[in-house]
């Protein structure tokens, strides 16, 4: 069963492990159990990984070894 990673809206007790997932955390839910916690509004929005954020510098078109740092 494929797991996906959604933001959390509001802090919750986890059923299965016990333990209290905050706020701004990203939780990872499997199929079954997205809609229970989307119905009870504690995740939100799936959350992007670094390579949906286009994080990945090899895809910035630009020179790897360049000094991208500010001057003056």
């Amino acid at each position: 069963m494929a797991k996906k990673k959604f933001e959390v809206k509001s802090d919750f007790l986890d059923a299965e492990t016990g333990k209290i997932v905050q706020k701004g955390d990203v939780f990872e839910a499997d199929e079954e159990r997205v809609p229970v916690l989307q119905d009870a509004d504690v995740i939100g929005k799936e959350a992007k990984t670094k390579a949906d954020k286009g994080d990945n510098k090899s895809d910035s078109g630009g020179d790897a070894g360049a000094d991208d740092s500010k001057k003056g």
